[in-house]
């Protein structure tokens, strides 16, 4: 998790694409490929990181395993529904 402070976790999904920046303190904030800005929650629940995105619009939750990563690592992750995202992380915000 602490790569990603001071960092971007980007994510491509078929839903749409956005740029997360995530805070020490459990706050994220972000933009989407629509130029719409983001922001939410963030907790570890176990194993899961639990990101809530609540502004501008409320979208469903997202428990993604927690497994180390790395500035500059690209990973899938298959979400329940079937579909996969991409994910990296970029240095700096």
């Amino acid at each position: 998790m602490d790569n990603l402070f001071g960092n971007t976790l980007v994510v491509k999904s078929a839903r749409g694409n956005a740029r997360l920046w995530y805070n020490p303190d459990g706050t994220l904030t972000g933009v989407d490929d629509k130029g719409q800005q983001l922001g939410g929650t963030w907790t570890i629940d176990g194993v899961k990181l639990c990101t809530r995105i609540s502004k501008p619009l409320p979208r469903p939750d997202h428990r993604g395993t927690m497994e180390p990563h790395d500035v500059g690592d690209c990973w899938e992750d298959h979400r329940s529904d079937g579909t996969t995202t991409l994910l990296s992380i970029e240095p700096g915000r």
